[in-house]
């Protein structure tokens, strides 16, 4: 497992598209996350393993949103990795299923490539 730190744009557009990916107990208040962040990015980690990635805010953004918990995401379901470059710390976008999400973390690229070699591997 690789767990980073990162922080990841979330909405309430990007939390209904996610629904589907969220953790069956986990209660993600839309419409507080819309009206606190209005798409900021959030403060968290992110979980790599051999069968998926878990997107999760840390404890005081947890506290702030209305305990949104964690994002978990199958490698299989992984359509495309990109990495775009900022001044300062890159963006990795994840594709799956019919959404998004977007992260932040130092050595952005070395984190996608990681991404990209687990995925290659679930795939037939």
């Amino acid at each position: 497992m690789i767990k980073k730190g990162i922080n990841f744009q979330c909405s309430a557009a990007h939390v209904q598209s996610w629904v589907l990916y969220s953790q069956p107990t986990t209660y993600l208040a839309a419409s507080v996350v819309g009206k606190l962040l209005g798409g900021s990015w959030v403060g968290g980690s992110c979980e790599l393993t051999n069968s998926s990635i878990k997107i999760y805010a840390n404890w005081a953004n947890r506290q702030v949103m209305g305990n949104l918990k964690e994002l978990v995401i199958p490698l299989e379901d992984i359509s495309n990795i990109e990495v775009t470059k900022t001044l300062t710390t890159d963006i990795i976008t994840i594709f799956f299923g019919n959404t998004l999400v977007k992260m932040r973390c130092f050595k952005a690229a070395n984190f996608a490539n990681e991404i990209n070699r687990f995925v290659t591997m679930k795939k037939p």
